[in-house]
């Protein structure tokens, strides 16, 4: 297997572990990966002057792009998510309150053309009268 090859290869790896989010094993994969590139072009600048090899390295570049492109939406999902998950407590306790203040009808507005605010109740049971 050429040294092109094996870096190809460790790039599929990579995009499935990714795809899996398996993230330690991606990581580990990009290390393998990171050690492979340099050897690519020591002292070997005909690579480059190669057309075919040219274009197999574009499509990696691309590839990985394409993985960071990937990797940083996870990480925006991962950090809505942690946010939600930071206030979600503060949510939780000021229905408690507002639950221990009011009981346990609650009264929501509803956009109706009476324009009348109907309880939680009726609301759950499909009423459209208070």
């Amino acid at each position: 297997m050429t040294l092109l090859a094996r870096i190809m290869d460790l790039t599929t790896a990579i995009e499935e572990r990714v795809a899996a989010a398996d993230w330690a094993a991606a990581a580990s994969l990009d290390e393998q990966r990171r050690e492979l590139l340099p050897a690519l072009f020591a002292g070997n600048e005909k690579v480059l002057a190669n057309p075919a090899a040219r274009t197999v390295i574009e499509q990696l570049r691309a590839r990985t792009d394409g993985l960071a492109a990937a990797i940083q939406g996870t990480r925006r999902a991962l950090a809505a998510t942690a946010d939600q998950l930071h206030t979600a407590p503060a949510a939780m306790h000021a229905y408690a309150q507002n639950r221990s203040r009011t009981g346990s009808v609650h009264v929501m507005p509803v956009p109706a053309a009476s324009g009348r605010a109907l309880p939680s109740a009726a609301l759950a049971k499909g009423s459209e009268t208070a």
